[in-house]
């Protein structure tokens, strides 16, 4: 089940919930699932996507808030090949930031949910090729977030 797929079926679950007391939803996987297929960006997954100012490696902490889980914010950032970086997105008072490494051609490389502690998400990679990369940002617990590449 994909993740917008999932988004709509647990506000679905809260309006039976609220309507007549329960509801169950089948192939409720583990958040990310892409209907684009293994390694591929879903560019359809019908996120209201905004641009971010562009991250540097080291450089300043990056901040944002996401209002609906229908939002996405996506973050830049040039990388050289074989260059290690880590890079954390951290949810502020609850929220839960859900990250995707996506690489310049368009390849999903790495996501994560809460490999960083918490409801944190982190990537260790070494990047494979020289260019810019895209992190995309989206949330199951709506709110603010900071996003670090180190």
């Amino acid at each position: 089940m994909s993740r917008n797929d999932r988004r709509v079926c647990l506000l679905g679950a809260a309006l039976a919930l609220l309507l007549v007391g329960g509801v169950a939803c089948s192939g409720l996987g583990g958040p990310g699932g892409s209907s684009a297929g293994p390694g591929k960006f879903d560019s359809g997954d019908k996120l209201t996507t905004t641009t971010k100012e562009p991250l540097v490696i080291g450089g300043p902490t990056g901040k944002g808030k996401i209002d609906t889980v229908f939002d996405a914010h996506d973050w830049t950032f040039d990388g050289k090949a074989g260059q290690s970086v880590t890079i954390t997105a951290a949810g502020v008072s609850g929220s839960d930031p859900y990250l995707k490494l996506i690489d310049p051609s368009g390849a999903v490389l790495a996501e994560d949910d809460d490999a960083g502690g918490g409801s944190n998400a982190q990537i260790n990679i070494d990047l494979p090729v020289t260019g810019t990369y895209t992190l995309r940002i989206d949330m199951m617990e709506i709110g603010e977030y900071t996003i670090a590449v180190r």
